[in-house]
Parts: structure tokens; sequence; C-alpha cells
């Protein structure tokens, strides 16, 4: 019942770079806006087929996430 909120969750903390709150919550809008958007302007069955498309595009050209700090 809770899987999808939990995917959407941890996706969000992955792109926003793990430990960085700041990260979390700007991602945490980007994605919401654009779930929003892609329901009102497409349809509602590719909700989630662009956040992971957004996902897959943060990890490949910043596998720290956008807020991360790479490890030294």
């Amino acid at each position: 019942m809770w899987v999808a909120p939990v995917i959407i969750s941890v996706a969000i903390v992955i792109v926003g770079g793990i430990g960085s709150i700041i990260g979390t919550l700007i991602v945490a809008h980007i994605i919401g806006f654009l779930e929003i958007i892609v329901v009102a302007v497409w349809a509602p069955e590719l909700r989630g087929v662009f956040t992971m498309l957004l996902i897959i595009a943060v990890l490949i050209m910043r596998p720290q996430g956008l807020f991360g700090r790479e490890e030294h």
C-alpha cells in the first residue's frame, strides 16, 4: 500500500544527495512539480516515468547527487 511513496522518497534522497537536507528539500519540490505537470499536461499513467528519467540523468551526470559531496 505504501510502496509508491517509499520509492519516490528514496528517489528524492538519492537525487538530492545522501546526507544533504537542503538538496532533499529542493529535489522534493522539483519532483512534486514535475509529477503534477506530467499528470495535468499528458497522462496520469506517465507520472513516474519522468521521475525515473530524472533519477537516471542525475545519477549519470552526478553520481553523488545534486547537492552531495564527493568522497575522497
